[in-house]
């Protein structure tokens, strides 16, 4: 259930989606929810022709469709796209979190890291030596970022993010929590006295805009770089291998 921080109508949520209102255009909305579980001051949606039926018993005011044909009486945001449309209302109506610029006095920041003025470092976060965090990151509680990473503009590490030596994390990259990046890479060479480990002295880059879901890891090259490119996005509990090269705007499920 998605409630409001503030009540809107039916025209501003046409406005945000780019739709076009039929019937009430000052039709209050104070939440988004599921067509079976909308009443009369919430939004839903209808995805596809399938849901038409449940759309039409549905309590919901307002109700964002392709068209209002199969409503009357009701009132209807038109949109070419309902699901897209959603996305942008949402987007709109809760907006991705800003950084609250400043360092939590029990943070722990290397004396020679460089954490930009408008950058966010939360309580217990550390911050280690060499490492850059720039304008507008977030580092929410108990994140825990290694030596000479970067955390560029913009990116949030949620609670409980790891990254070990030598990350970079892209600009608006959003990393949730519990994931690991830059875990050694599972190498080892089998000889007399068993398996030797072999050193992964490489790094992870992860691209812009991005998103790693919680409890996911990425592994450190054993020489050069871990890649996941710009706006690809990974489910919770994935695994992505050492020496691996993801590219842009791909889905990993887990």
């Amino acid at each position: 259930m998605a409630v409001l921080p503030t009540a809107t109508t039916a025209s501003a949520v046409a406005a945000a989606c780019g739709g076009r209102v039929v019937g009430d255009a000052a039709a209050p909305v104070e939440g988004v929810r599921a067509l079976e579980k909308a009443g009369p001051r919430d939004l839903s949606f209808v995805a596809d022709a399938k849901a038409e039926k449940t759309a039409a018993a549905s309590a919901a005011g307002v109700l964002l469709a392709r068209s209002a044909a199969a409503f009357a009486g009701r009132t209807v945001v038109e949109v070419s796209e309902p699901t897209s449309a959603l996305a942008a209302i949402l987007e709109s109506l809760f907006p991705r979190r800003v950084a609250r610029p400043g360092i939590h006095p029990t943070a722990i920041v290397a004396p020679d890291a460089r954490v930009a003025p408008g950058a966010e470092v939360g309580p217990y976060a550390v911050v280690g030596e060499g490492t850059e965090v720039e304008d507008g990151a977030i580092l929410e509680s108990h994140v825990a970022v290694g030596r000479r990473c970067r955390v560029a503009a913009g990116a949030w590490l949620h609670p409980h993010v790891v990254l070990y030596d030598g990350v970079a994390v892209g600009p608006r990259t959003e990393v949730h929590s519990g994931a690991v990046l830059g875990a050694d890479g599972f190498g080892y060479v089998a000889g007399p006295a068993g398996l030797r480990k072999v050193p992964q002295v490489g790094g992870v880059d992860v691209g812009a805009a991005a998103e790693i879901g919680a409890n996911s890891c990425v592994d450190r090259a054993t020489l050069e770089e871990t890649r996941i490119g710009d706006g690809t996005k990974i489910d919770d509990l994935v695994m992505v291998g050492h020496n691996c090269d993801v590219g842009r705007h791909v889905v990993l499920c887990g």
